[in-house]
């Protein structure tokens, strides 16, 4: 942590989306694959936790992902389709909750969100499909920043992903339900006019224009 924190502050970076949070529990999910720090709840979390203090202590800020973490049962790819996490509520404290409280503990300064759906905290449905994390205010406000405490930033994953492209038709509609459930920073959205769109949404009363200013 120490490294990576000296050597990328040198080259003018201040900002690093790492470490992968996420614990290795399906040998199939390719997406978190050698990224993850282990299996164990307990190591994983105390090994990230410390990359983060590493990190932070030489002026690059840390983010956590992929929140809320991972799940034994999927495999699947969220660039490519929906994901779910099956787990209850209970099983998710004692593995990934745990993680990512003891990180938000060490003073991370911004978590990055999954696109998959947790239905045990928010079974809403879209179009027929459980609503995802990035979309959702019971897991990013009421969960992450309420009853976890986190205070940092709020970044979703790549909203390009085939997982939530289709979840609107209205982009508007689209960029309003990520702000409106917590998030702070949309990542790499395609569309050239994205200040506009986003400006739009404020002034038709989709985004509250406190949300903007928290965000």
């Amino acid at each position: 942590g120490k490294t990576l924190g000296t050597e990328l502050s040198a080259l003018g970076f201040n900002v690093d989306f790492a470490p992968v949070a996420d614990i290795l529990v399906n040998g199939k999910n390719s997406v978190i694959g050698n990224r993850a720090f282990g299996t164990d709840p307990e190591k994983v979390a105390s090994m990230v936790a410390e990359l983060v203090k590493g990190m932070e202590g030489q002026g690059l800020s840390a983010t956590l992902k992929h929140f809320p973490g991972s799940d034994k049962h999927e495999y699947r790819d969220s660039h490519f389709s929906d994901c779910t996490l099956r787990q209850s509520m209970e099983e998710w404290w004692e593995r990934q909750g745990k993680i990512f409280q003891a990180c938000i503990d060490a003073g991370v300064y911004s978590i990055m969100l999954s696109h998959k759906s947790f239905p045990a905290i928010d079974d809403t449905k879209i179009c027929g499909r459980y609503i995802p994390t990035t979309m959702s205010k019971k897991i990013v406000t009421d969960l992450l920043k309420e009853k976890m405490g986190f205070k940092g930033v709020v970044i979703t994953d790549a909203v390009e992903m085939k997982s939530i492209t289709s979840m609107f038709t209205n982009v508007e509609d689209f960029f309003a339900a990520m702000y409106n459930a917590g998030c702070d920073v949309i990542l790499g959205p395609s569309q050239k006019d994205i200040f506009d769109i986003i400006e739009k949404a404020v002034l038709d009363g989709k985004i509250p224009q406190s949300r903007i200013d928290d965000a």
